[in-house]
């Protein structure tokens, strides 16, 4: 779910890695009185391609009340199932705007394993407008370079022409590019492909897991076609529908200042924080003044207040990027904005060489076309006294004018928001997070409410839990293999770290160059959470492709195979080590020039090697 938040996060981001039900064979009809195909086959795409998945292309009426008009087309892709399928299972991700495609192809190996989903076809899908689905662009990347990082508070007329002139430019593009479409890429529009996309597969019913919007997406599924939900798993709940104009505005803020704080009083608690200080939230503020008043460049990029907002909301989606964070910030205390830019750019989705993910424009337009947030508070003035109060780091420069006003002028203004209900028999659950910055827990105690679904708490941080609690996970499992319902209010605590296995031991240990330390601030980069990864760092005197050579050799010694023998040169991809007994390495090898360009600065030593070592027991 990107960030609503006003000015300092405008337009923000989601999260990344980073299902349900049972289903049976039958009608092939959509009872929309359009008739699609799909045909699975092998991707063409090379990522997509090595990582397994089977590839679709799959036609939909750009405006469900005309199904015999204009079509676009979806980019869908499955992860067939094991055995013969019990049915389909869709997945998304959030956003709105964000890849599903790319989230099954991610995540899809931890969806079989920890969620017990390999009885059902996955099926990862981006929406209309998003991915390589249609997707939706109104301005080129060089414009969002300007448009996401112009300065958020602006100081003289100058820098606040500039900030409304990049407003109104992206609606006017937008308006002159698509004109009256923009209503066609609504969250209804999407659930009505998802029942194309089952109909075409031929089962009556759907199960679905979707993570931050795209728990409001299913919602909207489950209210709009009640009797073709297999069962729902509803994680780090989004619910606008019963907002008022007031909530709307001040939700999300409040949810990153909260986790702002509880970052700030880990940092200084923890040697592995190097922003760690005994005030950091002073320190903070005054780096965000200073960048707002003396922004710098870095590899010609402006790294300003507008940069280290997002980097620290993308940073806080995780407690694995804490530390990722911390040393972002301390660079940027002397001058370097590489690790700033770095956790900024993975905030929009954009690409090291400049480009962006469909996310960042789809956002808006999704937004707008499904009648979010449209109407003004009541009281501008005294919602902006209560938001200074409660969020007074997150909600910096916002004036009265930000409160009032959809953001959907010259996009889609008068577009009805759906309120959620659901009559049907199949199980949902919905997940929330007490300390989500993104999706608060208010959103899912209002959707558990409105769909009549059980409501489970996570009291741990983050974003999206299923994949990353054991407790969490335990109920999709029982929910997607009989339906089994967990009590409401049902609680879950954050796993305990995951303790070294026994037969580590056999693992080789440092050779000759090389040396083990604290590496907790990389477990970020590589999406390491301790609680589900045991992972061991060094670093080596040598290069890449040498210590990786050298490591293979070690392991052959101690009876450590290769996952793919071919795979003789180190990549940038993982490699995997397996013994007799089916444990298994996986190894990460990482020049410190490459951490250098993701803002890791002087954390390796010049010319050194990092090496990750991790496992990650699957199923267990």
């Amino acid at each position: 779910m990107r960030s609503l938040s006003v000015r300092l996060f405008s337009v923000a981001c989601l999260a990344a890695i980073p299902l349900l039900g049972a289903c049976g064979g039958g009608s092939s009809s959509s009872g929309s009185g359009f008739a699609g195909s799909l045909e699975w086959e092998e991707c063409e795409d090379e990522n997509l391609l090595a990582s397994g998945v089977e590839c679709a292309t799959f036609a939909v009426p750009l405006d469900w009340s005309d199904t015999n008009g204009e079509t676009i087309d979806l980019a869908l892709v499955r992860i067939p199932a094991g055995g013969e399928s019990r049915g389909i299972l869709l997945s998304n991700p959030g956003g709105p705007g964000a890849s599903g495609v790319d989230y099954v192809v991610n995540a899809g190996t931890a969806m079989v394993s920890d969620l017990g989903l390999g009885e059902y076809d996955i099926v990862g899908f981006d929406p209309r407008g998003t991915g390589r689905s249609a997707p939706l662009r109104c301005v080129d990347d060089a414009d969002l370079d300007v448009w996401l990082y112009v300065d958020s508070t602006p100081d003289d007329a100058a820098e606040q022409a500039l900030y409304d002139e990049y407003d109104e430019f992206f609606e006017e593009k937008c308006a002159e590019v698509y004109g009256d479409d923009l209503r066609h890429y609504s969250t209804e529009a999407t659930a009505r492909d998802m029942d194309a996309i089952r109909a075409a597969s031929g089962f009556d019913e759907i199960a679905y897991y979707g993570v931050s919007y795209g728990t409001y997406l299913g919602g909207v599924y489950a209210t709009l076609f009640p009797d073709r939900v297999g069962a729902m798993l509803l994680d780090s709940a989004f619910d606008p529908a019963g907002d008022t104009p007031e909530q709307s505005r001040t939700t999300q803020t409040i949810g990153f200042e909260k986790a702002l704080n509880n970052w700030a009083e880990w940092c200084e608690a923890n040697d592995a924080c190097a922003y760690r200080s005994r005030d950091v939230l002073a320190d903070w503020d005054d780096l965000v003044e200073r960048l707002d008043s003396d922004p710098f460049e870095t590899d010609g990029r402006t790294v300003n207040d507008t940069v280290l907002g997002t980097a620290t909301a993308s940073a806080l989606y995780s407690e694995a990027q804490w530390a990722q964070l911390g040393v972002a910030l301390a660079t940027a205390e002397e001058g370097d904005g590489t690790g700033l830019l770095a956790l900024a750019d993975s905030y929009h989705e954009r690409s090291d060489d400049g480009t962006y993910a469909a996310s960042s424009q789809a956002f808006p337009i999704i937004r707008c076309a499904s009648g979010f947030y449209n109407e003004d508070p009541a009281d501008p003035e005294a919602l902006l006294e209560t938001l200074l109060r409660e969020a007074p780091r997150m909600s910096k420069g916002t004036t009265v004018d930000d409160l009032t006003g959809t953001g959907c002028e010259g996009l889609t203004e008068d577009a009805d928001i759906i309120e959620l209900s659901y009559d049907g028999d199949a199980p949902i659950v919905v997940v929330g997070g007490e300390n989500d910055p993104a999706t608060p827990i208010r959103w899912a105690e209002e959707m558990a409410a409105s769909l009549g679904a059980p409501l489970v708490r996570f009291t741990g941080e983050g974003h999206g839990f299923a994949l990353d609690s054991l407790c969490v996970a335990d109920i999709a499992l029982s929910l997607f293999a009989d339906g089994t319902l967990p009590e409401n209010e049902t609680v879950c605590e954050p796993d305990p770290d995951l303790t070294e296995p026994e037969w580590w031991a056999d693992v080789p240990g440092p050779a000759s160059g090389e040396k083990r330390i604290d590496g907790s601030t990389f477990d970020g980069l590589f999406g390491f959470r301790p609680s589900r990864f045991w992972r061991e760092y060094r670093v080596s005197s040598v290069g890449v492709e040498e210590a990786y050579a050298r490591f293979v050799e070690r392991m052959a010694t101690a009876d450590f195979v290769p996952d793919d023998p071919s795979a003789v040169e180190a990549s940038s991809a993982p490699q995997f080590f397996e013994d007799a007994n089916g444990n298994f390495v996986g190894l990460f090898t990482v020049s410190q020039e490459e951490l250098e360009s993701y803002g890791f600065t002087d954390v390796v030593p010049q010319g050194h090697t990092l090496m990750a070592l991790y496992w990650y027991p699957l199923g267990d």
